[in-house]
């Protein structure tokens, strides 16, 4: 690793160093197990994460990290993704023969200024963040705000350069396969090999009930092993090696599945460094066999849990930030079509993530757009009509409710300086 990088150091250096200044972001470089290897601009990271770091004793920082490398790495496209604690991050693979995969990083940023709302849901994370809500506050404060066009747009522009020097640093030469195409090439060969049709209904029976749809996100580390090790039990019932092994590659091929229709793509799971397939077709009895299985079970879940609670992090704040720049003109469905679920799914899932359903959310953002109309000197008709409500009476009626006062006496109160803003 330290020879690889030792040769494209100095390429690289200057290339971060470049888009820290054109972009005035903050850049690092990582290997592929998250150890930094060089940093450029605005002291390499914020103080916020600085900050956060100190307090994230199980580390949740750096397990988004390395799930957005391996995504990136199985992709070979950058992510924009939310950390846990809700703010930007690009990620960008730098991939070339011979040598492992880098990663290049660009944030944090926000694409609204921080408010109240972030900074609960910072310290709902950690509660040892709870005392220190001021430096949260001004932390978050220092953070580089772009729209969300411009970090698109930026995003583009840093990806053609490091296209150009992946380029570079090749020479020309062409890209290996990744142990996924090796992992599910060997199990199509074991596949066609040994065909069979009388467990064709069991596999279907898994697929359709046990860990159909979007619910597999709901189950806890215990249910989802009792669903994985009762299937198991088919895969061992009575029968000779060859049609025990002839179910288990059957088994991993629906995992792989499973992990490609989540979102997550399988070289996240299926490398050698996991989840070794030539070992697993390769055990010469049921007991060896059993012993991969279980290790296989054991990674899946742990690999799938946690990729499935960083995936909806991130599809919450996606959705909030939505809901920021749209609130006057938004349904349930709109949100959720934007994070690719049906509404009721979505409905729930940003209930047990927050704490308050969509539609108080929704009100709660509207309010606080409304204040800064209030204090423009806008009628509250003008302003129902702005924000979002049908009308005067039940923007009245929500404004109460959420503030405690009515728009009128809060305006008055503001003005005499008795409520905060």
């Amino acid at each position: 690793m330290q020879n690889a990088f030792a040769k494209t150091e100095a390429i690289i250096d200057h290339l971060l160093h470049d888009i820290s200044l054109a972009f005035g972001v903050p850049c690092s470089f990582f290997d592929r197990t998250g150890r930094t290897l060089g940093c450029c601009g605005l002291e390499s990271r914020s103080n916020f994460c600085r900050f956060i770091h100190f307090y994230d004793t199980e580390q949740i920082c750096r397990q988004s990290y390395l799930q957005s490398f391996k995504e990136t790495e199985g992709s070979r496209e950058p992510l924009i993704y939310f950390c846990p604690f809700g703010l930007v991050n690009v990620t960008f693979p730098l991939l070339y023969p011979g040598k492992e995969p880098f990663f290049v990083t660009t944030g944090p940023l926000l694409y609204t200024p921080a408010d109240d709302q972030l900074i609960t849901n910072v310290m709902a994370l950690n509660y040892s963040l709870r005392p220190r809500a001021k430096e949260v506050r001004q932390l978050l404060g220092e953070i580089t705000v772009k729209e969300e066009s411009k970090v698109t747009s930026m995003t583009s522009v840093i990806q053609n350069a490091l296209k150009g020097m992946t380029h570079q640093l090749t020479m020309g030469k062409q890209t290996t396969k990744d142990g996924y195409t090796d992992a599910a090439e060997s199990l199509r060969l074991w596949l066609k090999a040994n065909p069979d049709q009388e467990e064709d209904a069991a596999f279907a029976r898994l697929k359709e009930n046990a860990l159909a749809g979007e619910e597999i996100g709901d189950l806890c580390g215990e249910e989802l092993a009792e669903v994985f090790l009762t299937f198991s039990a088919f895969i061992f019932a009575d029968a000779p090696i060859k049609t025990v092994l002839h179910r288990a590659c059957r088994y991993l091929e629906f995992l792989m599945e499973l992990a490609k229709n989540s979102g997550m793509h399988p070289s996240y799971f299926f490398h050698d460094d996991e989840i070794d397939v030539d070992a697993m077709i390769a055990a010469a009895s049921k007991e060896r066999l059993g012993r991969e299985l279980s290790r296989i079970n054991y990674v899946f879940i742990r690999q799938y849990l946690q990729c499935h609670e960083l995936r909806n992090r991130d599809m919450i704040f996606r959705a909030m930030h939505y809901i920021r720049s749209h609130y006057n003109n938004i349904s349930l469905g709109d949100v959720a079509a934007v994070v690719h679920l049906n509404p009721t799914y979505f409905s729930n899932c940003f209930k047990k993530a927050t704490g308050q359903s969509y539609s108080s959310y929704l009100n709660k953002i509207r309010i606080e757009e409304s204040k800064k109309l209030l204090l423009a000197g806008d009628s509250l008709a003008q302003i129902a009509q702005q924000v979002g409500f049908s009308d005067q009476s039940y923007f009245t009626n929500v404004f109460k409710k959420i503030e405690g006062v009515s728009p009128k006496r809060w305006i008055n109160a503001r003005e005499k300086m008795e409520v905060p803003f």
